[in-house]
């Protein structure tokens, strides 16, 4: 019989692999597990960390919030009411808050201050500016091979020749365009939609994975085989507590018995191409805590965003 702590790590090992396929959300995986009923005790996967930090690369500037806000109350506006066109309604909590926005490119388990300390430090020593520039010699890795990257397609990058790679004193900002609504499951059936970064100088991926390698090899990142998939979550039927998402034939309202997962076949093809907000640059790289933090006022709401924990300033 397994003892107290073993079933302790067998629950947090299950919440970790369900987060990183997309069916918790960071706040859940960051909930004590005595909060949780999980019907799995099992010795057979050794146990895992649980997950405390990750690191991102946040889109939400006080410049890109104003683009960022119109588009996402119109989405909002569309897709949570009864009365639209649309045979999709999912509850406006699935949508994700606008101060939530960002690309992920790993997860952390640090926990003690000085795990955090050293993270953080590392950070900071980074040449974020050196690392951007050697992203700049890289091809193959634009808008379209970004995407094929996020399905699992290998990426080889082609290198440019010099006249074409950016100096290091005159690195260009970053900047991405957020576009259209995929699913991260079958479109049929899926719980998460998200929007594409697109980047027309082609450096984006190049970065991010040398970003994401550099604190794998630290061992701050947990180790992840798949492929680094960006992204900008919108939908997470997860944060859906009330679980009243509704699909085509199973109700309305009150009475729909929809489950967290939704056929968003119509909801994709509508948003195809819809752009999100353009030439947002990528200010800083962070470490955030898991588990978005809500700011109250007067009893209401009214932001939502992850803590952050370590910054560094982007070209």
């Amino acid at each position: 019989m397994s003892t107290s702590a073993e079933w302790r790590h067998t629950k947090q090992d299950v919440l970790n692999r369900l987060f990183l396929s997309g069916l918790l959300s960071q706040d859940v995986v960051a909930t004590p597990c005595s909060l949780l009923v999980l019907c799995c005790q099992t010795s057979a996967m050794p146990p895992k960390p649980p997950l405390t930090h990750f690191l991102c690369l946040p889109l939400v500037t006080s410049a890109s919030r104003s683009q960022l806000l119109a588009p996402l109350q119109q989405f909002i506006a569309d897709v949570t009411n009864p009365e639209s066109e649309g045979s999709i309604v999912i509850p406006a909590k699935a949508v994700r808050p606008i101060g939530t926005l960002h690309l992920t490119l790993g997860v952390m388990s640090l926990q003690s201050p000085e795990r955090v300390a050293a993270a953080s430090t590392f950070l900071r020593g980074l040449d974020v500016r050196e690392m951007l520039h050697e992203a700049s010699k890289l091809g193959g890795t634009g808008p379209a091979n970004v995407l094929e990257a996020a399905e699992g397609t290998e990426i080889l990058p082609e290198t440019k020749d010099d006249s074409q790679a950016e100096s290091l004193d005159k690195v260009l900002p970053l900047t991405v365009t957020l576009s259209g609504l995929n699913p991260m499951h079958k479109p049929s059936s899926t719980s998460i939609l998200y929007a594409s970064p697109l980047d027309d100088t082609s450096r984006l991926y190049p970065f991010a994975l040398a970003l994401q390698q550099a604190f794998t090899n630290a061992e701050f990142l947990l180790q992840d085989d798949r492929d680094l998939h960006l992204h900008a979550t919108i939908v997470n039927t997860i944060y859906a507590k009330d679980k009243k998402a509704r699909t085509q034939g199973s109700g309305h309202g009150k009475n729909s018995k929809g489950s967290r997962k939704f056929d968003a076949q119509e909801m994709i093809a509508k948003y195809q191409g819809f752009e999100w907000a353009k030439d947002v640059h990528i200010e800083r790289l962070n470490i955030c805590e898991m588990g978005a933090k809500k700011t109250i006022e007067n009893g209401k709401a009214v932001n939502e965003e992850y803590v952050e924990i370590a910054s560094v300033p982007l070209p």
